[in-house]
């Protein structure tokens, strides 16, 4: 039978009846053979499961351990941000007190996870040079000749002062 495949069934099936009769007319090698109703419907069967195989596209094969398949979301890069337990009994949890309670399947959960509010991480904040380092003043007092008379505020500081002053900070014991 030379039929496109691709085509929906109603239209592959309009085309294959002649089909098929041809082909039970070969089979009984008998052209003029009057054909019953039941030869022809196990011939159009045929037919349709034919066009089904060949239309289903082939499943891929799910992880049948549960740890396993939990371990490959966590580390599916989809998932990043994502706490994968903690979502996974909040989909079981709501999954229970369903009316009437609902199956927390696979699929659910997939969904439940791309619903999900993911962290974030930011880049680190660049250090405000304004801002006044911890234990600056304590230092400027003790190592100043002037005392706490001469402290003056960081953010007054020049921006070479301030890198200056950081510089002698770190090299003190």
């Amino acid at each position: 039978m030379s039929v496109d495949f691709k085509e929906p069934f109603g239209r592959f099936l309009r085309l294959s009846i002649s089909e098929c009769r041809a082909n039970l007319r070969a089979e009984t090698r008998n052209p003029t053979a009057d054909l019953n109703a039941k030869m022809l419907e196990e011939e159009i069967d045929r037919a349709h499961e034919a066009w089904h195989r060949a239309r289903k596209p082939k499943r891929k094969k799910p992880i049948a351990d549960d740890a396993a398949w939990i371990a490959s979301l966590k580390a599916d890069p989809a998932m990043a941000g994502v706490d994968v337990d903690k979502e996974i009994a909040k989909c079981q949890f709501w999954c229970r007190n369903q009316e009437p309670p609902i199956k927390a399947s696979r699929r659910r959960i997939v969904n439940w996870l791309n619903k999900a509010d993911r962290v974030l991480t930011a880049p680190p904040l660049k250090r405000d040079m304004n801002a006044e380092p911890a234990g600056f003043r304590e230092w400027y007092i003790r190592t100043r000749m002037g005392g706490a008379d001469t402290y003056k505020p960081w953010a007054q500081l020049s921006s070479d002062t301030q890198k200056y002053l950081l510089d002698q900070m770190s090299k003190e014991p």
